[in-house]
Formats: C-alpha cells, structure tokens, sequence
C-alpha cells in the first residue's frame, strides 16, 4: 500500500474545507474495518484512508502548520500503514468504567502473545508494536499487525472464512469476519 506523500496533505485551511468530505470516507472505511473481539476489545484494520484521516486531524488539533513538524508527523502515521504482504492494526480495550480500569489492564497483561489471524490451516500470530506496555499492565491501544507470507497472503485472498481469536487466560474470544470486512481487507492487500 503506498504510503502518504507530501502532497496527500492538506495545509489546515484547505483541510477544513475538506474536512467534512474526508471524514465522511474515513469513516465509511472504519465502519467496515472495525471487528469487536468479545465485549472489551475492539480492532480496526487501518489502510491508507484511516491514516491519512487521522494525520490531517492529528494537524488540525494540534495546529501543525511547519514542513518540518507535518514531516515528522507524517513519518508517524506512514510506519501504521500496512505494507504489501500486512494487515496494520488498532486494538483498544475498552473499559468505560475507570474504577476497574487499571486492574482489567493488568489482568490483561501478557495478551499480545495471544491475539491471532485464523483462515484454513493458517494461524498468523499478531506482532505488537514495541513501547505500548510495562510489566505490570498491557496499554488500552495497541497497534499491531500480521504479516503475511506469500502463501498465506495468498490463501488469505482466497478464503472466506477469517477469524480473530483471542486465547488469553482472562480473555478467551473469537470474532469471524464479515463478507464485507474481507472485502475491505482485499482491496487494501492489492493495493499498490
């Protein structure tokens, strides 16, 4: 999938002209792209349009108009963006209530080791990005991605039965894919 150009990125007046435009293709993009894994994990597959999405707000936000500072954040949101033979994604635990919080995440610690892609014989473990964890908790967002071997991208594109399983010893779940979030994903793989 390519990655975000300079040119991709809108300065932030002609963002908020656009703003309502892009948002509206974002959020079509999430919609199908979002899975929820049992009662408190949720992940989003990310591809160029979510993160292109979430640059030009993280801009917005915080007011980044320097070529040096769009260029570094830029570099931030391109490293999520999944490569040719990956799938790049969100994961968030979420907890809405904040007195259990802090005791779920620990309970959860160690989940990263469990979280994987299922399609016929093929078991893809997910690789979580470095940093987002202590000893003592797992973070609420995490990202992460399966990467692919060519036979198992290619088995991938073919299958129609996709799952996302979960085996950890406090959280034990498994979510199939909709046609329509297969769809999405295939389109993001063959892109270029």
């Amino acid at each position: 999938m390519r990655k975000i150009q300079e040119s991709d990125v809108l300065d932030i007046a002609r963002y908020e002209l656009a703003r309502d435009e892009l948002r509206k293709r974002a959020m079509r993009a999430k919609e199908v792209r979002r899975v929820a894994i049992g009662p408190l994990v949720t992940v989003l597959f990310e591809n160029r349009t979510t993160l292109h999405y979430q640059l030009q707000e993280m801009m917005r936000v915080e007011r980044i108009v320097r070529p040096e500072a769009i260029r570094e954040e830029m570099a931030i949101w391109n490293d999520l963006v999944p490569a040719r033979d990956e799938l790049s994604l969100t994961l968030m635990i979420e907890i809405t209530d904040l007195t259990i919080a802090k005791a779920k995440l620990e309970e959860l610690r160690d989940l990263e080791e469990t979280v994987t892609l299922r399609f016929g014989p093929h078991v893809v473990h997910a690789r979580f990005e470095e940093g987002w964890r202590d000893d003592n908790r797992i973070s609420a967002v995490q990202f992460i991605r399966f990467a692919l071997s060519n036979d198992e991208r290619n088995a991938f594109l073919a299958s129609s039965d996709v799952s996302l399983k979960i085996d950890h010893a406090a959280y034990a779940h498994e979510a199939r894919l909709s046609t329509e979030t297969l769809a999405a994903l295939r389109e993001d793989l063959e892109a270029e």
